[in-house]
């Protein structure tokens, strides 16, 4: 009875004077604070069970302020994002201060108002996952694809330090809705290269418009905030571009696709290879480099390439005849067919290897 007593027990908040409802009560180290003047804090702000009642009137009282502030004399001239956008002012030609708000209305939510000389640091995350995709054969059996396809999934992220008595960290998602991209393109524009890299064995997104567009609104928010910074400070320390490799790449792949003469983009590619051959950071790129520079290679020889069709297609009849007379005397599986072309054997209508519609 006890426990039910204190649970019921009338509360009242040490910020406002008010009774605390049922369930409505925000512990502090040293008293009682009702989930209305709980809602009035940083959204940032993380550290409430370990506040005192004194500490957290410190900071309602700097919120005010900062409402004032926006309501007053914030006038932002830009805004950056999507999901949450990133308001910033500007004196003289230079960003001098910003707040990160869903709302759209930024006054109403009471967003901080951070000054680009409080940013310590700036760092782009881009959260990604991917998923096979599978389809079902005969039995109603999901089985995968030859070869095997993924759905691709990204978001993009800003993580920011900042110097302020009640938060040290923001972390805000740019893009609106997450970007979804699939490891096989079902055109073969562009004499099949697109293709051919994106179902290379690294899948790389920075082909995809809508992936660069968020890449490039996240390389805009860092540049902002080193412009506000050395806007800010005398002698400004110096700060790591994060997406400096990754937007050379893009440049680098823009220059290959958009360049007519066969022979320029082999050069390019070459030109590549020779510079990252031995840097092992990267190999996805390395990957893409290599198989590309041997697409166009054979695109530019095509004796090259047919020989090296016609060894595949050797290679690939004897491995049938081998896997033929391995399983000579096991019984024909149920349901099993031959392609008339290759002679696989084939469960569904078409064949995995060949693609032949199989009566």
């Amino acid at each position: 009875m006890g426990f039910f007593k204190k649970l019921f027990e009338k509360k009242d908040c040490e910020i406002c004077g008010g009774e605390i409802g049922l369930l409505g009560n925000r512990k502090l180290v040293d008293g009682d604070m009702c989930k209305a003047c709980a809602a009035k804090l940083s959204p940032w702000f993380e550290d409430r069970k370990e506040s005192t009642v004194a500490q957290i009137k410190e900071q309602l009282a700097y919120r005010e302020a900062n409402a004032a502030e926006l309501k007053d004399s914030f006038r932002p001239t830009k805004t950056l994002g999507e999901y949450y956008k990133m308001y910033i002012m500007e004196e003289n030609g230079c960003p001098s201060k910003f707040v990160v708000s869903r709302d759209a209305d930024y006054v109403e939510d009471n967003a901080d108002i951070i000054r680009f000389i409080d940013v310590k640091s700036c760092k782009v995350d881009i959260e990604d996952y991917k998923r096979e995709i599978k389809r079902k054969n005969e039995e109603g059996e999901e089985v995968s694809y030859n070869p095997p396809r993924y759905e691709f999934h990204y978001d993009f992220y800003i993580e920011l330090t900042v110097d302020n008595p009640y938060f040290d960290d923001i972390r805000f998602k740019v893009n609106d809705d997450t970007v979804t991209l699939i490891s096989e393109l079902q055109s073969r524009s562009g004499g099949g290269v697109r293709q051919f890299l994106m179902q290379s064995g690294e899948f790389d997104p920075s082909y995809n418009p809508e992936y660069r567009q968020y890449l490039m609104m996240c390389e805009e928010i860092s540049e902002t905030i080193q412009r506000g910074q050395r806007g800010a400070i005398e002698q400004p320390r110096e700060i790591v571009d994060p997406l400096a490799e990754e937007r050379r790449k893009m440049e680098f792949w823009d220059a290959v696709l958009h360049e007519e003469d066969l022979q320029k983009k082999i050069a390019l590619l070459e030109e590549e290879y020779a510079r990252i051959k031995d840097d092992p950071s990267d190999e996805a790129h390395l990957k893409r480099v290599t198989e590309t520079l041997k697409a166009y290679r054979y695109s530019a020889d095509p004796a090259a390439m047919a020989a090296a069709m016609t060894a595949q297609m050797e290679q690939k009849k004897q491995q049938l005849t081998d896997e033929a007379k391995a399983s000579a005397s096991a019984p024909a599986s149920s349901g099993a067919k031959i392609c008339p072309a290759c002679n696989a054997e084939v469960t569904g209508k078409f064949c995995d290897y060949c693609g032949t519609k199989v009566e």
